[in-house]
């Protein structure tokens, strides 16, 4: 009977996976909150019923903008390098 092998996850894939995802979102989600603020408080409200959101001029800051994104990025991959790399080593046993 053959031996069944398990799949590993590569880890630099699943980092880069995830970090282009938020590379990609974080500033659509700005764009949007700036597009039309009504909506994206009217879902927030929606998801997490109680939960208050107020849009500031802070949130359209380019520079804060620009190091979230690039700082959300590091930390997702990071998450996903370390995620992947966690299943590899327990999922062979």
């Amino acid at each position: 009977m053959k031996k069944e092998t398990i799949k590993k996850l590569n880890a630099y894939a699943m980092g880069n996976t995830l970090g282009l995802i938020v590379l990609i979102l974080h500033p659509l989600f700005h764009l949007w909150t700036f597009l039309s603020p009504e909506s994206y408080q009217f879902i927030v409200r929606m998801f997490f019923p109680g939960f208050i959101v107020t849009i500031t001029p802070f949130d359209f800051s380019t520079t804060i903008i620009l190091f979230a994104t690039i700082l959300k990025s590091a930390v997702f991959w990071l998450l996903g390098f370390i995620g992947a790399l966690l299943y590899n080593k327990f999922a062979a046993k």
